[in-house]
């Protein structure tokens, strides 16, 4: 081989590796272009509708159960850990509750809401703290898990399973299902 043939190999392998690290480059920029549907960097408002069963203990151990159908909850969400989880802070109204039920009609929740995955399709739980105002005020942890479809970074619809205890003017139970909708813009 002579030193003509040896400068040709050597420029050829130089720019066959310049190849391979552009084309390199270049499938790293496409997957980083790849559509991720998490939260991440975003505010949030959710609207969700609520059907729970609650069972409430006054003074004096009389117990009381009832069915509400009709709760609406909205609340407000804002991205806190860079991996799109959130904290959602609302509030829900329920037109149907009377003064004798073992459901609230006003009620204050703040919540987490941790995400298993990016895609569009994901699971999600939530934990926080629930505080019925009327008829009767009381406080207490909220746990639920569910499952979220989001079909673009700014919408989503989620479907919900939760239970709540509450302690204060009365001992309170309640377990329930929501379907809602989130809307997101950057933050």
């Amino acid at each position: 081989m002579t030193a003509g043939e040896g400068a040709h190999r050597a420029v050829a392998r130089g720019a066959a590796m310049a190849l391979a690290l552009a084309l390199g480059a270049a499938a790293g920029r496409a997957g980083a272009l790849e559509p991720r549907f998490d939260h991440r960097d975003q505010y949030g408002l959710v609207a969700e509708v609520d059907a729970s069963r609650a069972t409430a203990t006054v003074g004096g151990g009389l117990s009381r159960s009832s069915f509400d159908v009709a709760s609406l909850r909205l609340a407000f969400s804002f991205e806190v850990t860079g991996e799109g989880d959130e904290i959602m802070v609302g509030g829900s109204f329920s037109p149907l509750v009377h003064s004798d039920s073992a459901a609230s009609a006003w009620l204050l929740d703040a919540r987490y809401r941790g995400y298993f995955g990016h895609e569009e399709f994901k699971t999600f739980f939530d934990a926080g703290l629930v505080v019925p105002l009327a008829p009767r005020v009381a406080a207490g942890p909220r746990l639920g898990f569910g499952v979220i479809y989001d079909f673009s970074r700014s919408i989503g619809l989620f479907a919900s399973l939760g239970a709540a205890t509450a302690f204060g003017e009365f001992r309170g139970f309640s377990f329930g299902l929501g379907i809602g909708a989130q809307w997101r813009w950057p933050a």
